[in-house]
């Protein structure tokens, strides 16, 4: 019991002291897959809940690793500023999310997955405005399908703090889903 009073000290300290590195990602699986410690009733999280986790501890990784990549490489201002809403936010996703599982006795997941991981490389070989393209059509993409998952958390997850944490989030979602498709408009507006 003791050691998981720690571990959700622990986590949440080492999550926050790391913002605005560019590492973040790296630093809480590192300290999540040093750490944490899976306590029997870990079980009680229906196969739903943990897919749901595992899924947002992903693309939360993801979203931040390529949201800085995109705040650097935009050339739209806009493109550029939503990139730098959704890494400052997707940060706070998953630095609330390690919290939640850490308090859950729930072991992340310690890396993207690999759609997440080949998204990134073909955005990587891009500049310009084919960058700001495919970011923006990546992004919507992964908005909408993060929006489903938070509505249908909060819906129908089993555990009530991973319901209250969709609930919390999907306005945000749902703001930079907003923003994307306006930017998208632009974009598609001044052509290739």
């Amino acid at each position: 019991m003791r050691r998981r009073r720690i571990l959700a000290f622990v986590l949440p300290v080492a999550v926050a002291s790391c913002a605005g590195e560019p590492d973040l990602a790296d630093r809480i699986r590192a300290t999540a897959s040093a750490g944490t410690v899976v306590p029997a009733d870990a079980g009680l999280l229906s196969a739903a809940d943990r897919d749901f986790v595992a899924a947002a501890f992903q693309d939360g990784f993801a979203e931040v690793d390529t949201a800085r990549l995109a705040s650097r490489r935009a050339v739209s201002a806009a493109v550029r500023d939503i990139a730098r809403t959704t890494e400052a936010q997707q940060r706070k996703v998953v630095e609330e999310l390690g919290t939640i599982t850490a308090r859950l006795g729930v072991k992340p997941p310690t890396a993207r997955n690999a759609a997440q991981r080949e998204g990134q490389d073909a955005l990587a070989g891009l500049s310009g405005r084919a960058f700001d393209r495919q970011y923006v059509l990546q992004q919507l993409a992964a908005e909408t399908l993060r929006l489903a998952a938070y509505e249908r958390q909060a819906q129908q997850g089993g555990n009530a703090q991973l319901r209250a944490f969709a609930r919390r989030h999907a306005p945000d979602t749902q703001r930079r889903l907003d923003a994307l498709r306006v930017i998208d408009s632009d974009l598609a507006a001044r052509g290739p």
